[in-house]
């Protein structure tokens, strides 16, 4: 991530806890740090992602959903609604992952997710920067770890010789995109690229979240487990 070099070339000695909040949802961190593994041990690890749901798009979710659950099978036209009632569904699944935030969050904006204030927290962690608990949404982590992955496997690589795909390319979310980035992914590791999610968003129903991860499934990525603060909102997906 080259708009962040500068600032993590400055604070490459600064204690180790500071540093962890730079790097822990770094994707080329991940990159490094797991070829590293495999290289030594032969194993591919699971990377641990910690992540926020964009709260506008939970509530039109959600609405859908409850449309759904509730259309009348006896009305006429009922499998046409329904079909376009799972398409919405499908749509506003896809948004959801791909805007889906990759970050650790400042103990502020933890606090405030807690309280309840997640319209207000989302758009405070999304313009934080990255070398301070900021985020990056999925569908450009992915890409820039699959483009890191790239360079270490190549020997002797130069930017020159590989284009990264930097987010600044990206104007919109496109589904085959993310499954395009997780299929080079793990055609370059041998192995399904396995995350745990660490579900920094509150008060998300829990359907909504089966959605996102059926989503992340569908892309291609094994999700080996999900963690929360609480137990009773994962409890069930």
């Amino acid at each position: 991530m080259p708009d962040v070099y500068c600032e993590v070339s400055k604070m490459i000695n600064a204690p180790i806890p500071r540093l962890m909040h730079w790097a822990e949802n770094n994707p080329v961190v991940a990159a490094y740090g797991l070829t590293c593994e495999k290289t030594s041990s032969g194993r591919t690890v699971p990377l641990e992602w910690d992540v926020f749901l964009d709260p506008s798009l939970v509530k039109r979710m959600d609405r859908a959903l409850t449309k759904l659950d509730s259309i009348d099978q006896n009305i006429p036209g009922f499998l046409e609604e329904r079909e376009a009632l799972e398409q919405r569904v499908k749509l506003l699944s896809s948004n959801l992952l791909g805007k889906m935030l990759i970050a650790h969050g400042s103990v502020l904006q933890l606090v405030s997710e807690h309280l309840g204030l997640a319209s207000y927290n989302f758009s405070r962690v999304k313009r934080t920067r990255r070398t301070s608990c900021g985020g990056i949404r999925a569908e450009h982590w992915l890409s820039t770890f699959a483009d890191a992955l790239k360079l270490l496997e190549t020997k002797n690589a130069t930017l020159q010789q590989t284009e990264l795909s930097t987010s600044s390319q990206f104007s919109g979310w496109r589904s085959s995109f993310m499954t395009d980035s997780v299929r080079t992914i793990n055609e370059i590791l041998k192995h399904p690229l396995s995350v745990i999610l660490d579900l920094k968003s509150r008060f998300v129903p829990k359907r909504v979240w089966a959605c996102v991860i059926d989503e992340l499934r569908d892309c291609g990525v094994r999700v080996e487990g999900v963690a929360s603060f609480f137990v009773c909102e994962i409890r069930g997906i």
